[in-house]
């Protein structure tokens, strides 16, 4: 019957052999379209990606950032999926003062603020370029940015405030959420 197909042996069903090494799971049998709801027009239609992006040593290259969007378009169940790409902006002059005069703990220990501080002095400029870098690309119809909406936060978020702003973009039931320099492997 075909639901045995899918029961896995009872020496199978753990990933850790007897001897304690790593084991791969057993071969599953590819489902026929009539046995799941599963296909790639559902899959682009209840989806979203998002990804965020902001300053980095990288700055103002769009190599990390083309790389991880390419890697979501080679990807077949993730190419037609709404993809939102969402900037981060770099603190303002008044947003680093409030960030400093907050939790002097959580500032140094937890956000590295110093090293942070002297990247987004070091980079303001170099940001706005790759930023322009991004546009002109999606406005020449790069491969790389396939069905990618770009939101550009009016001021500082750091990554939980890119990711919010995203959220309130999406109309889909499931999102799936990565970073710039994360690309999928092959």
């Amino acid at each position: 019957s075909s639901s045995s197909a899918c029961k896995l042996p009872p020496s199978r069903t753990a990933m850790v052999d007897l001897q304690g090494k790593w084991t791969l799971p057993p071969e599953q049998r590819v489902l026929r379209p009539d046995e799941t709801p599963f296909n790639l027009d559902r899959v682009a239609r209840e989806l979203t990606v998002i990804m965020s992006t902001s300053v980095g040593d990288f700055t103002p290259s769009t190599d990390k950032v083309v790389t991880a969007l390419d890697s979501l378009q080679a990807n077949i169940g993730l190419r037609w999926c709404r993809k939102i790409l969402v900037f981060d902006q770099v603190p303002s002059v008044q947003e680093l003062e409030i960030l400093r005069r907050g939790d002097e703990r959580r500032y140094r220990e937890d956000m590295k603020g110093p090293k942070w501080e002297k990247m987004w002095n070091d980079k303001r400029e170099a940001y706005g370029d790759y930023c322009q870098r991004i546009r002109d690309m999606k406005e020449s119809n790069h491969p790389a940015l396939f069905n990618v909406e770009l939101i550009f936060l009016e001021g500082f978020g750091h990554l939980l405030g890119t990711v919010r702003r995203a959220l309130e973009a999406v109309t889909t039931d499931y999102i799936f959420i990565t970073q710039h320099d994360l690309r999928l492997a092959p």
